[in-house]
């Protein structure tokens, strides 16, 4: 592999090329300075790549030349399989040490299941900035496969610059976020991320809350008392904000989940919760249902659980 620059293979969706293409930009703009040892060169398949030229064969020769695999994970909902393909060739399906695999998610989500333990970026000003900052200054712990060093001496690209870089970066992605067409969901969602779970007795306390568009929304969690979205949110934070750790309602969607895993019917959940009002008041009532789980195809193994809350009549 030569190190004459640092070449990153954005992974991206089709529907997110044009998001591709801001990235890539901004992040071989960051190395246009003199003080830069090493430029950086992405590439975005679709743009890189040349008509009538065998595409699989050019995915992997990419691939291959890459340092670091940046995968932009937007919607949540979609299929990510050719992405997680194209991770799985970079990293030769060893995902148990990842070290030259970032993912930009949306902020307060997280990355698909497969890829727990990849380097996660939120796409927030604040943690864009840093990972920004890290490629220029701390470049080989970006990627295991780096020799020169960082690409540029600390303090010699102006932090504005850098802010700059990431704020745009933030712009299109939360741009992207705002232009999906999906579904209107009438009741509100909670979907876990269950894929690092391992205990199968009930709801996983530590599934992931994914924050996004179709998946659970900022209003939805402001039904449990929450102002904004609490990083990292787990499905015991909620039950426990809620007080409900021993809830009637609790027991009965974790039998309903135990019943669906193994094949077999269940009853709808009878008890309710009385969660928070626009005013901050815990005044309304809803009843939980388990709505969909997600299985692996080999194993079965459950990776996402979507649980819908639906409000009773005022008064019911």
């Amino acid at each position: 592999m030569s190190d004459d620059a640092f070449r990153i293979f954005v992974s991206h969706k089709h529907e997110d090329h044009d998001l591709a293409m801001v990235v890539k930009e901004q992040l071989e703009g960051l190395m246009t300075v003199e003080a830069a040892d090493r430029p950086i060169e992405c590439f975005v398949s679709g743009a890189d790549i040349v008509a009538a030229t065998d595409w699989d064969s050019t995915i992997r020769r990419a691939l291959d030349r890459s340092h670091l695999l940046l995968l932009l994970f937007t919607n949540s909902s979609h299929r990510w399989d050719w992405c997680l393909y194209e991770t799985g060739l970079f990293t030769r399906f060893d995902t148990a040490e990842v070290h030259a695999v970032a993912c930009l998610h949306a902020d307060g989500g997280a990355p698909p299941g497969p890829l727990g333990s990849v380097q996660a970026v939120p796409m927030g000003l604040d943690s864009v900035t840093k990972f920004v900052k890290h490629l220029c200054y701390e470049t080989h712990e970006m990627s295991d496969n780096w020799r020169r060093g960082p690409l540029a001496k600390d303090g010699d690209i102006e932090e504005r610059h850098m802010k700059k870089v990431a704020k745009t970066m933030v712009d299109a992605f939360n741009k992207t976020l705002a232009g999906v067409e999906g579904y209107y969901y009438p009741c509100h969602r909670v979907v876990l991320d269950v894929g690092t779970a391992d205990d199968e007795s009930g709801i996983p306390m530590d599934g992931r809350v994914v924050v996004g568009v179709g998946q659970t929304s900022s209003f939805t969690l402001s039904l449990f008392g929450y102002g904004s979205v609490p990083p990292n949110c787990t499905w015991e934070d909620i039950l426990t904000h809620l007080d409900a750790i021993e809830a009637d309602w609790r027991k009965e969607l974790d039998r309903a989940y135990e019943n669906a895993l193994k094949g077999k019917l269940f009853t709808p959940v009878c008890a309710t919760l009385t969660a928070w009002d626009d005013q901050g008041n815990t005044s309304r009532s809803y009843k939980p249902l388990l709505y969909e789980i997600q299985r692996r195809s080999g194993d079965r193994k459950p990776v996402s659980v979507t649980i819908v809350f639906d409000r009773l009549p005022d008064g019911g």
